[in-house]
């Protein structure tokens, strides 16, 4: 039975809204599938309601984390900043070590609030996404490059088909009491891809899923590789407003090959 996913999202959506965070939705162009600042969830209306909730959820397990261990969330960011710049492999591979334990931290958050609210059934959804995810902004901080998201989400999936990696369940983790806290916003990012004018295979990938730097940076400061963020546009929800911005580059035509709804 397909699983009602308006449903699940106006749940959790209510859940989130008790606790003291807001959950809104507004357009936020191709790229970005989400934003949150600590005391807010903004996900983007453009995409499905399943991809949605994920966010939804993800989103406000890294909330809780910030909101109970700021101090932990801010040393582990500067960790992997530092080990970045000086391009120290050991350094690095211990720096995403902390952060793929912090990002499965926020899912075991995300997957109890599901189960709590009644919504067990989108686990097993949520899982290989939260899963693929996590591995898709290591490699980014790994490798410098980031994936294009619906065809490094549909790789993985076919990899764990034919059974060669595990698709391993997040330990739920128990949503403790909070004062939600601000923090600078941080935004979800899908990959996308770049199409030379003569529409030839190249292509260059401007950002993955989840981009999270340092909390506040842009997208110019998450690896778009030589490409101006132009025309700032800015969307405002509730008297707060965010800025987001156009990548361009004379010659080229950007294409969101992730977006679940919309037009170049």
């Amino acid at each position: 039975m397909a699983l009602n996913w308006s449903a699940i999202f106006a749940s959790v959506k209510d859940r989130i809204q008790r606790s003291g965070v807001r959950a809104e939705e507004g357009r936020l162009g191709p790229q970005t599938t989400g934003i949150f600042d600590g005391l807010s969830i903004v996900t983007n209306c453009d995409c499905d309601r399943e991809t949605q909730s994920h966010n939804l959820v993800h989103s406000f397990g890294h909330i809780t984390q910030w909101s109970v261990e700021r101090s932990r969330c801010e040393t582990l960011y500067e960790k992997l900043h530092t080990a970045k710049e000086l391009k120290d492999a050991d350094s690095l591979e211990r720096a995403l070590r902390d952060f793929r334990a912090y990002e499965e931290e926020a899912s075991g958050y995300a997957a109890w609030l599901l189960i709590d609210t009644g919504n067990a059934a989108a686990v097993p959804s949520f899982t290989p996404f939260a899963r693929a995810d996590i591995e898709a902004i290591v490699s980014y901080h790994r490798e410098g490059v980031a994936p294009v998201w619906n065809e490094f989400f549909a790789a993985w999936q076919a990899r764990a088909e034919r059974k060669e990696i595990e698709i391993v369940p997040f330990e739920p983790r128990q949503i403790p009491p909070f004062t939600p806290c601000p923090i600078a916003p941080q935004e979800i990012v899908r990959g996308i891809a770049v199409l030379q004018p003569s529409h030839s295979a190249t292509r260059r990938s401007l950002g993955p899923h989840s981009v999270r730097e340092m909390p506040g940076q842009r997208l110019s400061g998450h690896g778009v590789a030589g490409l101006r963020a132009t025309m700032p546009r800015a969307f405002q929800i509730e008297s707060r407003t965010y800025s987001t911005y156009s990548s361009s580059e004379k010659g080229l035509t950007i294409y969101d090959f992730s977006a679940t709804t919309g037009s170049p």
